[in-house]
C-alpha cells in the first residue's frame, strides 16, 4: 500500500489484507451449541422457550439482517409448526423462539441459521 503526504513524501507499507463479505472467521458465536429445558402447560398458549443472542463481528459493515430456524426435529422426526418466532418480532433478526404448540412431552431439536 503506497501513501503521499501532503509534502510528497511516499510511504509503503507491507502486503494488506482486504475482507470482502463477511466471512466466518470475523464472527464470535458465544452460545453455538446450547441444550436447555422447558416445562410448559397444556393450552398455556404462546410462551418464549429461549431467547439467544446474535453472533457479533470484527467487521463494522457484517451485520445481522435475518435470522431462520433450520433442522426442526420433534422426538427424532422431522417437524414444522412447532416452534417458531415469537409473535412480538415485528422485524428481523428475532432471537425469541417460542413454543407454537404443547399437546405432550416433547424433545425439540433446532439450529438457528444467520444472513448477514
Amino acid at each position: 500500500m503506497k501513501g503521499v503526504a501532503l509534502g510528497g513524501a511516499e510511504e509503503f507499507s507491507p502486503l494488506q489484507t482486504l475482507i470482502v463479505g463477511c466471512p466466518s472467521d470475523v464472527f464470535d458465536v458465544s452460545e453455538s451449541s446450547q441444550t436447555f429445558t422447558s416445562s410448559l402447560l397444556e393450552n398455556s398458549g404462546e410462551v418464549t422457550l429461549y431467547t439467544f443472542l446474535n453472533p457479533t463481528s470484527t467487521v463494522p459493515t457484517c451485520v445481522v439482517t435475518s435470522n431462520s430456524i433450520i433442522d426442526l426435529y420433534v422426538d427424532d422426526s422431522p417437524a414444522t409448526g412447532v416452534i417458531g418466532f415469537h409473535s412480538s418480532c415485528s422485524a428481523q433478526p428475532c432471537t425469541d423462539i417460542s413454543s407454537l404448540e404443547v399437546d405432550s412431552p416433547k424433545v425439540i431439536r433446532f439450529k438457528i441459521e444467520t444472513t448477514f
